[in-house]
């Protein structure tokens, strides 16, 4: 591992003011670290859930999570797109 990340939106799709959450997740063993990534720079916190409230137009875009594994030293990423209304 780690398997391919997948990302989860909460609520999808998500309109302005709200209270978004991406969650990341992985099969891996030993569990993955997690990063994200919005418009080349690192945001969040090495979580598998990035929080952004309240959603704004600056938020829409592509959001990659990567997972790695401090074991193998493989990473692993997706990329998720957020649109709004």
């Amino acid at each position: 591992g780690p398997d391919t990340p997948t990302v989860h939106q909460q609520p999808s799709p998500a309109k302005e003011d709200d209270h978004v959450t991406l969650s990341c997740s992985s099969d891996s063993l030993p569990p993955a670290t997690f990063a994200w990534v919005f418009k080349g720079a690192p945001v969040g916190h090495a979580d598998p859930q990035y929080i952004i409230a309240p959603l704004d137009e600056e938020h829409l875009g592509n959001y990659t999570c990567t997972a790695s594994n401090a074991i193998t030293g493989v990473k692993m990423s997706t990329v998720h797109p957020l649109n709004g209304l």
